[in-house]
């Protein structure tokens, strides 16, 4: 199948559920939509990486019966029924490949992202980093998943600071939250936003020192 052959060949193993068994046939979870979106996350991927093969092939993408969007359990990302109810499907995709990518490489990003962006809050109310978001808790990795997804596509900010949408009360009450505390209240930085230090970081991790980001 198509998207088979075009995951394979940037790095990713996914594993297919249909095909003859004993004589019978099974029927996939898979849906062809669900291809196409990963299809499409994978080419702004591609783009991003400079048209490198992503981790040898190190990363399955399974299909599992289950409610929710995504996860990511070490290198396998798991796309779950709910995957195309998600506003952005292709940016759950993308933040749980960062998630993998991370498990890979020894939690290195994640676990170094607080040291270089010091006090700048990370690009989202679910990315904001320990402390900072509207969440009782709001893991280092989830501010590298969101930190990376918003690099990848800036369009995904763009859709969290859109009154009306799904998720736009949720960046304001975050926003107001971080205002109260004194060292961000007259900060120039936007918010929803991917901050000078979480690009530079992040752009760092996948094109090395002398990309023109980091400074």
């Amino acid at each position: 199948m198509w998207v088979v052959a075009f995951l394979q060949q940037y790095g990713f193993n996914i594993v297919i559920d249909w095909g003859l068994e004993a004589g019978f046939w099974n029927a996939s979870l898979w849906q062809l939509e669900e291809l196409r979106v990963i299809q499409q996350a994978i080419t702004r991927l591609v783009q991003v990486f400079a048209g490198r093969p992503i981790e040898n092939n190190l990363i399955s993408v399974i299909r599992v019966n289950k409610s929710g969007i995504a996860e990511s359990p070490q290198n396998t990302i798991r796309i779950c029924n709910d995957f195309m109810n998600a506003a952005m499907p292709q940016v759950a995709f993308v933040h749980e490949f960062a998630h993998a990518w991370d498990y890979l490489n020894g939690g290195k990003f994640s676990n170094s992202l607080s040291d270089f962006r010091g006090n700048e809050p990370g690009p989202t109310a679910y990315g904001s980093g320990p402390g900072l978001g509207t969440w009782s808790t709001n893991p280092r990795d989830d501010e590298w998943a969101e930190s990376f997804a918003a690099y990848v596509y800036p369009e995904y900010i763009a859709y969290l600071r859109t009154p009306g949408t799904t998720d736009f009360a949720q960046e304001q009450r975050w926003e107001l939250k971080l205002n109260q505390r004194p060292e961000y209240r007259n900060s120039p930085q936007r918010r929803p936003g991917l901050g000078q230090f979480h690009k530079a970081y992040v752009a760092l991790q996948i094109h090395g020192p002398f990309w023109p980001y980091v400074r």
